[in-house]
């Protein structure tokens, strides 16, 4: 991974599709909506927590860094 301190505000799809939902059931929707989690999540949190969830127990994924490798994903977060 290049700079592994970047990151995004990352949003759990089921929280945007309950968004949606919310405003095609409303009476007073319209206009634009901004949805966002309201929490900054590093590319090192990222691939931790994808390690944490998905390798076995007893042998987690190695994290290789490779700073030289240009990253670039610009920081983006919404509140």
């Amino acid at each position: 991974m290049g700079d592994p301190d970047k990151g995004r505000d990352i949003i759990y799809v089921k929280d945007v599709v309950s968004a949606i939902k919310a405003a095609i059931f409303s009476n007073d929707a319209k206009g634009l909506y901004n949805i966002a989690s309201g929490k900054f999540l590093t590319l090192r949190e990222q691939v931790q927590t994808t390690i944490k969830v998905f390798s076995p127990k007893n042998k987690p994924s190695e994290i290789l860094y490779y700073p030289e490798k240009n990253n670039p994903l610009d920081h983006l977060f919404m509140i």
